[in-house]
This record gives structure tokens, C-alpha cells and sequence, in this order.
């Protein structure tokens, strides 16, 4: 019987250093604070975010995708149709994301799996780990440049909070039939 995993590093060479800076160069200034199903709150949520389309960029829809079905191809063999979300995200000092899943209502009841992606050193900042809690323990997953973080959006998760410098990540989002 195959052991259910909570969360996993993909490939250590998904995306290059290079790759990860030049997202951070295209799309921080056009960041916007990042909202929750509610609106802006930043008592749950206290970020910035740019939301990247196919329409603005399908190459690089394309290249999260197919680490997207990868991964699930290897671990988990979810029924999944597409990419529909990538958020590039700028934590600011103090910026966090309280506990939360990725899973939801409306067009989010559809997400299978969740990625997030570093995309600058873990020395350019200190706090902010990637918290997850698939059973009573908490598990604060490692960071490197590039390398995804993946697993299923119904893991409950948080990024805890800044206490110096910035933190750059790349969350997102396959979507499939919705869990029966």
C-alpha cells in the first residue's frame, strides 16, 4: 500500500536561480496587497501579490503545469485538468498568511494541488516558514531557491510571519473534478 505524503519537493532543478530572479524583476511592481475570500484582512493575510494569467504569459503557465503533472503523476494520481492560478508574492517584514487550505468554495472547490515555489534565497530573510499540519504535528519544509514545494490543497498550511528582509514565493494552483 502506497503511503499518503502530505508534502514534497519536486525536482531539485524545476526552475533556475535565474529563472526565479527574473520573476521577481518582472512582476513586483505591479504587486497589489493580497487578498482573502473575504477581501483584504491583514490579520489572516498580510502580503502582496501580482495574479498571472495564460492570457499574459501561457509559457509560464505551462512550465508550472508540468510540474504539476509530474509530481502528481509520481505520488498522488489526482484526476487534474489544468493550471488556473499563479500568484507571484512579496512578504514584506511582518507580512505572514495564517492557517489556512487552499481548497475552497466557488472556482477554488476545484483545487487538487497547491505549489509554492522560493524565489530568493532563504538568506535574504529570516521567519517566514512554510508550515504544514496533515496530522497533530506541524512540519516546517525546507526552502531552496527554485525548488517546489507541492501538495494537496486540502493540507492545511501557513506562512509564519517576516522578522527580517523580504521573502519572494510563486504559489500555485491545478485544478480538477472537484473530490467526491
Amino acid at each position: 500500500m502506497k503511503r499518503f505524503t502530505p508534502a514534497l519537493l519536486a525536482e531539485e532543478n524545476a526552475f533556475t536561480e535565474e529563472f526565479c530572479k527574473s520573476l521577481i524583476d518582472r512582476f513586483d511592481t505591479k504587486m497589489k496587497p493580497a487578498m482573502v475570500l473575504m477581501g483584504k484582512d491583514t490579520d489572516v493575510r498580510d502580503a502582496n501579490a501580482w495574479q498571472v494569467t495564460k492570457r499574459e504569459d501561457a509559457e509560464l503557465v505551462e512550465k508550472f503545469e508540468k510540474v504539476f503533472f509530474d509530481v502528481n503523476a509520481k505520488n498522488w494520481d489526482f484526476d487534474l485538468s489544468n493550471l488556473r492560478d499563479i500568484q507571484v508574492i512579496r512578504y514584506d517584514s511582518g507580512g505572514h498568511y495564517d492557517w489556512h487550505i487552499d481548497i475552497g468554495t466557488g472556482a477554488n472547490k476545484a483545487r487538487k494541488l497547491s505549489m509554492v515555489v522560493p524565489l530568493n534565497d532563504p538568506s535574504e530573510w529570516e521567519g517566514a516558514e512554510l508550515l504544514m499540519k496533515a496530522n497533530p504535528d506541524e512540519v516546517s519544509m525546507p526552502f531552496k531557491v527554485g525548488v517546489p514545494i507541492v501538495f494537496p490543497s486540502f493540507i492545511l498550511h501557513k506562512a509564519t510571519p517576516v522578522t527580517s528582509g523580504v521573502r519572494y514565493i510563486v504559489a500555485a494552483f491545478c485544478y480538477g473534478p472537484t473530490f467526491k
